[in-house]
């Protein structure tokens, strides 16, 4: 069951930095987890292993590229033009 069907009225808050080699690449839900992330491409399947939570803000694993970074729910800074 998705927590947003059990308790509605919660607030995660606000949305963690998303850092990758060093550098803020953008934000993601503190509640992010590769079982519950949206599939949004076929391209992209979720795991574990793509972030990792670091105190207050998440790393990205450096071998996630852009489009990666997208499809997983990151609100990209700079987001790749296609």
């Amino acid at each position: 069951m998705i927590l947003r069907e059990l308790a509605p009225d919660y607030d995660p808050g606000p949305p963690l930095p998303v850092y990758q080699r060093h550098k803020m690449v953008g934000t993601l839900s503190p509640l992010w987890n590769a079982r519950s992330a949206p599939r949004r491409s076929f391209l992209y399947e979720p795991r574990d292993s793509d972030f990792r939570r670091d105190g207050d803000r998440w790393i990205a694993d450096p071998m996630l590229g852009p489009g990666d970074l997208l499809h997983a729910g990151v609100n990209m800074i700079d987001k790749p033009e296609w």
